[in-house]
């Protein structure tokens, strides 16, 4: 499940994912800089939030861990359930 959040940004012609679930179950948030990142820690471990998550910056290693991870889970279901 991929779910984009917030306005795009304009100088690009696609939105970013503001978050997505991970095959392990947690929904990943992911901040563009370390500032709203601060603000979305602030904002979700005070709010009351009924799932598990993580938060990242866009482009720092554990959210290119997380992308790696989820696309190869995704390409080794899709092999799995693929017809001969």
């Amino acid at each position: 499940m991929i779910e984009s959040k917030g306005t795009p940004p304009t100088d690009h012609h696609h939105p970013r994912w503001r978050q997505f679930i991970h095959p392990n179950g947690k929904r990943i948030h992911v901040a563009a800089s370390p500032e709203e990142h601060e603000q979305l820690k602030h904002q979700l471990t005070n709010s009351d939030i009924d799932y598990e998550f993580d938060l990242c910056i866009r482009g720092s290693p554990e959210h290119v861990w997380n992308l790696f991870t989820m696309k190869k889970t995704c390409i080794d279901r899709a092999t799995v359930t693929s017809y001969p």
